[in-house]
């Protein structure tokens, strides 16, 4: 349906979305899935809601609402948001995904935050950051800075060089950044009314066992 006195269009019936990011490569063809999609031409900017799903490359999100600006290179997600690459894991009130020429770059989370990683491949243990506010920027394929910032908490569980568990650690502080590589936290910093403890396997705590730690911290 057009709304020529709003300059709005109104589409239905489970549309399909896809905006080619590359003519050499589908992987990088983004993809949205919803219910329903409303273009709005004179802010050149679409709302998609109802079951929304958004797929680029290895990423999957999920959100109730999603709110594409293409000239701004943003879009938000809203309404239990949670995106999803391989295990890892990305939730939070809101969020906000940024591109630069295309790609995407940076990744904002906006209120109670919570990004859980696998922490060493095959394992199924999972390190856990949480926050107010989460920034994931990502440098390339395998590497990425990220932030916590207010009422950060950090869990991360922790293998030596010859992939013996060697515990967790859980730590808060105002903010949290952490340097991923991988599956792995190459370098973590807290800032400001910083706090943490070190458990060794057998007195990790009972409620990470959700986190995936059961029959695997005595390896």
């Amino acid at each position: 349906k057009w709304f020529n006195d709003k300059k709005t269009a109104i589409i239905t019936g489970d549309p399909e979305y896809k905006l080619p990011y590359s003519n050499e490569n589908d992987q990088d063809t983004l993809v949205i899935n919803s219910k329903q999609i409303t273009f709005f031409n004179e802010y050149n900017s679409a709302i998609f809601s109802g079951d929304v799903e958004l797929k680029l490359g290895e990423l999957l999100a999920i959100s109730d609402s999603l709110n594409h600006m293409p000239d701004s290179a943003l879009t938000v997600l809203s309404g239990t948001p949670t995106i999803w690459r391989e295990t890892d894991r990305l939730s939070g009130d809101s969020i906000l995904l940024y591109f630069e020429e295309k790609e995407l770059n940076r990744i904002v989370v906006e209120g109670e935050g919570v990004i859980r990683s696998e922490a060493m491949l095959g394992k199924d243990v999972y390190n856990n950051l949480s926050g107010d506010k989460l920034i994931i920027s990502i440098i390339n394929d395998s590497t990425r800075f990220v932030r916590a910032q207010g009422n950060a908490r950090g869990e991360y569980h922790i293998w030596d060089e010859s992939e013996v568990y060697q515990g967790e650690n859980i730590s808060t502080a105002n903010m949290i950044d952490i340097l991923l590589e991988g599956n792995k936290a190459q370098n973590i910093n807290l800032l400001g009314s910083t706090s943490g403890t070190f458990y060794p396997p057998r007195f990790v705590p009972k409620s990470q066992v959700g986190s995936g730690t059961e029959g695997n911290t005595t390896e």
